[in-house]
């Protein structure tokens, strides 16, 4: 993979410092900051992922997770609500 590279980028490579996590320049976390906090947050340019995006439902944080009701575990009593047993 690195045979089409120039000596000198092969070198900047070698230089490059990694990114801090955390810092200004972590990107994914100023996202994830942006879009937690209602702002504006860029959006992929490929596609093939602005599609998949679009395909998708919106949602929101404060939005309804649809959850499987559990299933009755055997041998154990079904209560009925105090209200329901209770006679006027």
């Amino acid at each position: 993979m690195n045979d089409k590279k120039t000596p000198e980028q092969r070198q900047k490579d070698r230089d490059r410092k990694p990114v801090e996590f955390g810092s200004t320049d972590d990107f994914m976390l100023q996202q994830a900051l942006n879009k937690l906090e209602g702002k504006p947050v860029v959006e992929s340019k490929s596609l093939t992922e602005r599609r998949l995006a679009q395909s998708k439902p919106e949602t929101s944080a404060s939005a309804p997770v649809a959850v499987k009701p559990t299933q009755p575990v055997p041998g154990a009593a079904i209560s009925a609500p105090a209200s329901a047993t209770q006679s006027n």
